[in-house]
């Protein structure tokens, strides 16, 4: 056997907030899960989501948060897509 690296990967699929329902609260929630879930997290998000703020409030320098597109989102006009 090959010595290779140990990965620890969390999905977590983030899904919108019900009316009326305040956002920061439970964007703080599923970055909080998302941290103590390991050192490497994927996240599924649609386009208007964005968890930047609420990543360096509660992981400061110890986070990164990499945020892509996806041609269908840019195509359609997705809000958040860029």
């Amino acid at each position: 056997m090959k010595p290779g690296i140990a990965l620890h990967l969390t999905l977590v699929i983030v899904c919108t907030a019900a009316p009326g329902q305040a956002a920061e609260p439970r964007q703080d929630a599923q970055v909080r899960a998302i941290i103590e879930g390991g050192p490497l997290a994927l996240v599924i998000l649609g386009g208007a989501h964005d968890l930047t703020d609420n990543v360096r409030k509660l992981a400061g320098r110890a986070g990164e948060y990499v945020r892509g597109t996806t041609r269908w989102g840019r195509r359609f006009g997705v809000e958040g897509a860029e």
